[in-house]
């Protein structure tokens, strides 16, 4: 198997930094982009 890894809400540069030691391979940076609303019309979704 090749399971990935994924941390969710990611605050801090510093906590990414040491996701990075850990071997973590995928994060969810909350401190990059802030959630934003989703509001769209999935019907015309392609």
């Amino acid at each position: 198997m090749d399971l990935k890894t994924v941390a969710e809400y990611v605050e801090s540069r510093e906590i990414l930094y040491l996701l990075d030691k850990m071997n973590i391979d995928y994060a969810q940076v909350y401190f990059i982009q802030k959630p934003i609303k989703v509001d769209m019309d999935f019907k015309s979704a392609a």
